[in-house]
């Protein structure tokens, strides 16, 4: 009996941070491609908000130009990790590292900084670009 209490309790545990992540309109992964660019495609992908309203979030870039060693063309892969908060539509992001696919790291004053916006047509990363939810 104790065995389906808890099974019951894990389903319902489940659903109700499911449905949390479903109703939250930040959580989960979003796509741009940097036509204004360099062309790449970046992934931001946020957690789910702690008590406090902070959010991780990892940005992977397929394509890094901040990574660049010797001009356009020799950059790579960069990932970057971060906070995020959600204020209504405004998302305000900290970048606190950032790696690069080919090993440099190029100087920088972390935490890096921006603020984008939660728009009908998706998230406004900074002016920049769009990016959708995956998926969509």
């Amino acid at each position: 009996m104790w065995k389906a209490t808890l099974v019951v309790v894990a389903i319902f545990a489940v659903a109700a941070s499911s449905a949390v992540s479903a109703r939250d309109p930040l959580t989960g992964a979003w796509v741009a491609h940097d036509v204004a660019g360099d062309g790449s495609t970046d992934r931001y992908i946020f957690s789910a908000p702690n008590q406090d309203g902070v959010r991780n979030f990892t940005l992977v870039d397929s394509y890094g130009s901040f990574c660049e060693t010797d001009g356009p063309g020799t950059g790579a892969p960069l990932t970057a990790h971060g906070h995020a908060t959600l204020d209504g539509t405004t998302v305000h992001t900290t970048i606190e590292s950032v790696v690069c696919g080919n090993g440099t790291h190029q100087a920088f004053d972390p935490p890096l900084t921006g603020q984008s916006e939660l728009t009908p047509e998706g998230l406004n990363v900074d002016g920049y670009y769009i990016a959708v939810r995956a998926g969509s």
